[in-house]
């Protein structure tokens, strides 16, 4: 982004840098969470619901939000995901996953939020270290107070 200030263009952006040390808008945990885990954590948990429960493919995917295709060629061996093997090497990482693959057999409705912070709780999968879990609940409430607004603004506009 350049700026013409006189005759010469000035760069506004000099200095900062895209994504690096210095950006001043840094980004939230959960943005480096669902960059980088989201989609192996999804499909760790419709592996389990297939390997370990008996559940299809069919109604894994389902559960757990992915297509059913990728889950088939991840089981064959067919296709990689990148970060799967980061979870499967973590033992807390995988009894989470379990935990939550038990949970949404029961029909329990879980938000990715919940498998994040139970996997930071017990240090079983780290993003970023340099977010405190005070800013991640601190976000979660944030956006709890957001959904709550926005639920009560549907309500009141259908009225």
């Amino acid at each position: 982004m350049c700026r013409k200030i006189g005759r010469e263009p000035i760069n506004i952006m000099s200095g900062i840098g895209y994504y690096g040390v210095n950006a001043l808008l840094k980004k939230a945990f959960c943005e480096l969470f669902i960059a980088r885990s989201a989609s192996s954590i999804r499909l760790a948990i419709a592996m389990e619901l297939v390997t370990t429960f008996g559940v299809s493919q069919s109604k894994a995917a389902k559960l757990a939000g992915i297509p059913q295709p990728l889950l088939n060629y991840v089981l064959r061996g067919k296709r990689s995901v990148f970060g799967l093997n980061e979870i499967y090497k973590s033992k807390e990482a995988v009894n989470v996953i379990r935990e939550v693959a038990k949970e949404l057999l029961s029909g329990r409705i879980l938000y990715l939020c919940d498998v994040c912070f139970r996997l930071r709780q017990r240090k079983a999968l780290l993003v970023d270290e340099n977010h405190t879990e005070e800013e991640c609940v601190q976000m979660l409430t944030n956006l709890a107070l957001k959904e709550s607004m926005h639920e009560c603004m549907l309500r009141e506009y259908t009225k």
